[in-house]
């Protein structure tokens, strides 16, 4: 029952209204059950989440990468002709630009010219060996049946001069017995005075034709030297053929061609510019030989290794799973190869965790993937 507060003045005292107690509410069983099936999914995929880091690891930390050529030119030169641009599918050894070949072509004209030349010179030169060889031959020939012929006269002179003097002898010995003619022994005198002088002669005669052999000989050196003047046309050629060839080269160099199928990704020059040796034209890209290049934290690098299966997923194709497998882990972290490399020793030190080189061949490749794509890849470390 309310009560009425006592009055203070003597009045009656005034009446109390009735307190109203306001239950405690319920919470509703609807969002009791939504909380409910909300913990659920979340230790359903939390449980998901757990599994997965435990069974992979896992890294966005990767794109595809690739080979990316550049084509130059190894001749200098003005460029003529650009037969392919950017995003064209090219094979290996199709044309992709040619420089102007007006100064290469006049090139090979003068080496081509100067080996005319140095052949004409060889044939010159060969001919004069000949005629000189067929000469000397001939000279010493000759000389040598000179001085045959005159050792003979001389053999015959010594013995008509022997002949002679004996018998001057024995026609002196006659005539001082008075047996003959004072005109008989001055004759035989005569003979042997004449003996003597063809002896003289014939002496002379041999040193002669000896003298004259000795320079036929002689002549031989002078072959010797033109077959020197032979071997040095030779190398002449040898030279100019030399300079032939390397024209050729230069010329068919002014005809740039791709070194692998690929892809055109760059363009990087312009009809009628001079470009020099090793100036790049294109940049080209295999797009066949890909693979995923991903950097993996030190403190999980222990669970990866070489073969593990990969699954790859590219943000330019969502829903889509490539595969692949470790093909390499790297040695060393990707810190080592910065421009300016941490140097803990200067005393300011804040310990980062690196991440290491992992490079992921990829299966199942085509012309989807592009050097350049972000990747996120899930490494199977299950296998260990």
């Amino acid at each position: 029952m309310p009560t009425a507060e006592p009055s203070t003045n003597g009045q009656a005292p005034a009446p109390v209204e009735d307190l109203k107690v306001t239950p405690k509410r319920k919470p509703p069983v609807v969002l009791m059950g939504v909380l409910a099936v909300g913990l659920v999914i979340g230790g359903v995929y939390g449980g998901k989440w757990w599994t997965h880091r435990q069974a992979f690891v896992s890294t966005e930390d990767a794109q595809v990468a690739g080979n990316l050529i550049t084509v130059s030119s190894r001749v200098p030169g003005r460029i003529g002709q650009l037969m392919v641009d950017e995003g064209q599918q090219v094979q290996a050894g199709q044309v992709l630009a040619i420089l102007d070949e007006t100064d290469f072509k006049a090139q090979l004209a003068q080496a081509e010219a100067g080996l005319a030349v140095a052949r004409t010179g060889l044939k010159t030169s060969e001919t004069g060996v000949s005629l000189q060889s067929a000469q000397t031959t001939s000279q010493i020939a000759q000389a040598e049946a000179g001085v045959r012929a005159a050792r003979a006269a001389l053999t015959s002179a010594e013995a008509s001069a022997e002949k002679a003097h004996a018998d001057l002898s024995r026609i002196t010995r006659l005539f001082e017995a008075g047996g003959i003619s004072k005109q008989a022994y001055e004759a035989a005198k005569t003979g042997a005075t004449a003996a003597d002088s063809a002896l003289t002669a014939a002496k002379s005669q041999l040193s002669s034709t000896q003298e004259g052999l000795r320079l036929a000989n002689a002549g031989t050196q002078a072959v010797s030297i033109k077959r020197g003047g032979v071997a040095t046309v030779q190398a002449q050629i040898a030279q100019a053929e030399a300079a032939v060839n390397l024209a050729k080269l230069q010329l068919a160099h002014a005809t740039i061609t791709a070194p692998v199928a690929g892809v055109i990704a760059r363009r990087m020059s312009n009809v009628g510019e001079q470009v020099a040796p090793g100036q790049g034209l294109y940049a080209l890209t295999e797009s066949d030989k890909v693979w995923i290049a991903s950097y993996i934290e030190e403190t999980y690098i222990r669970r990866v290794h070489q073969g593990a299966p990969v699954d790859i997923r590219i943000d330019a194709y969502p829903g889509k799973t490539f595969h692949g497998k470790v093909q390499q882990v790297g040695s060393v972290t990707g810190g080592q190869f910065s421009l300016l490399p941490a140097n803990n020793a200067a005393g300011n030190f804040t310990k980062v965790v690196q991440r290491i080189p992992v490079k992921i061949a990829v299966e199942d490749q085509d012309h989807a993937l592009k050097p350049g794509m972000s990747a996120i890849i899930d490494i199977d470390a299950r296998t260990l």
